[in-house]
């Protein structure tokens, strides 16, 4: 049985994604077997997936999303709730599958990422790569300042460690607990739930669009992280990135669009290109504030972008996620009180 799986959730809107970020993959690494799974994926395009895969030395399997009560969850937060499936997979693939890399579909795979099929997990069900957050975000969910808290575009995951654990319960209560203090969703239940229980990969097989457009010092003006990686780790990790993650960012416009300023948009068209999509993407224009705050970053001078960032880090790290707590305390009284 190959050893080497890969898995990507998407829904049939963001198969055109899938397979950019699968042909980027195969380009890099050899006897892949892709699993995407989805709700809603088409004939046709399930057979674009298994094409694309086969044309570059690679084979793709596309299954359906059973549904998960959880779903209805993410549905009533606006988020795509298909994103859930992410916590299930050890159920959703065959018993013979050990070990998956699950990918989210805005990456590129821009290196071979041979390491991670002997990585050490030392019995952790999950291991991903630190995100840039600061400790009100982690409190909000119940996580210890000093806790990590991992991206979950990228997640390296043990499958017969997790066919072991029974999550649905801890999900369940984390819902009732946390709902109104989530910011990241389904994100947020698997750094909690699993707390305690996720390793750390290296910073460069995640490299997410903050850390590709800001130095360190900005990074940590804007985030204000805590239990981050180190300077010259993530300076390592943007000089040798194997993943690139095109995670959404007020002040970078993703490659997908014409107007984009992301370092890697033209590698993104140039797998683009290479992909057996029948039609040329249609490269869109991203929104006119987003195109905005992304120009007066690059062109302001130094001091100006110092104290945008320090405002924008402000509204980020502290008035927003403070926000949330405050309002999810008042409800869960109010919640309390009807409940008597």
């Amino acid at each position: 049985m190959n050893n080497k799986n890969i898995v990507y959730i998407c829904n049939n809107n963001h198969v055109w994604l899938t397979a950019i970020s699968m042909t980027s993959l195969l380009v890099h690494n050899s006897g892949i077997h892709i699993y995407v799974i989805g709700p809603d994926i088409q004939p046709q395009n399930r057979f674009l997936l298994k094409q694309t895969a086969q044309s570059h030395g690679g084979c793709c399997t596309v299954l359906d999303i059973p549904y998960y009560k959880e779903q209805q969850v993410l549905k009533i937060r606006r988020w795509p709730s298909f994103t859930i499936a992410r916590l299930f997979i050890a159920k959703i693939l065959p018993d013979s599958i050990n070990r998956i890399l699950y990918l989210d579909s805005d990456t590129i795979i821009t290196d071979s990422i041979e390491e991670l099929w002997e990585f050490d997990m030392h019995g952790k069900p999950y291991c991903g790569v630190k995100d840039c957050i600061g400790w009100r975000y982690k409190r909000n969910i119940g996580l210890a300042e000093t806790d990590p808290y991992v991206n979950g575009g990228v997640l390296l995951a043990d499958l017969k460690t997790l066919r072991r654990m029974e999550i649905s319960t801890d999900i369940h209560n984390f819902i009732q607990k946390y709902f109104y203090a989530m910011s990241y969703y389904d994100q947020d239940i698997l750094n909690s739930v699993f707390q305690g229980n996720i390793g750390i990969l290296p910073a460069e097989y995640n490299v997410m669009t903050t850390v590709v457009k800001m130095n360190y010092k900005e990074l940590c003006r804007l985030r204000r992280p805590s239990n981050y990686y180190s300077m010259e780790e993530i300076n390592f990790a943007r000089a040798n990135p194997r993943i690139v993650h095109f995670s959404s960012h007020l002040l970078s416009i993703r490659p997908w669009y014409k107007n984009s300023e992301n370092p890697y948009a033209e590698s993104f068209r140039q797998y683009a290109e290479m992909s057996l999509l029948d039609e040329p993407i249609r490269w869109g224009t991203a929104s006119r504030r987003q195109e905005s705050m992304a120009a007066i970053y690059r062109s302001c001078p130094p001091f100006v972008k110092n104290v945008l960032l320090y405002v924008m880090g402000f509204i980020h790290a502290v008035w927003y996620p403070e926000l949330r707590y405050q309002k999810s305390k008042m409800l869960l009284v109010t919640h309390k009180k009807k409940d008597k």
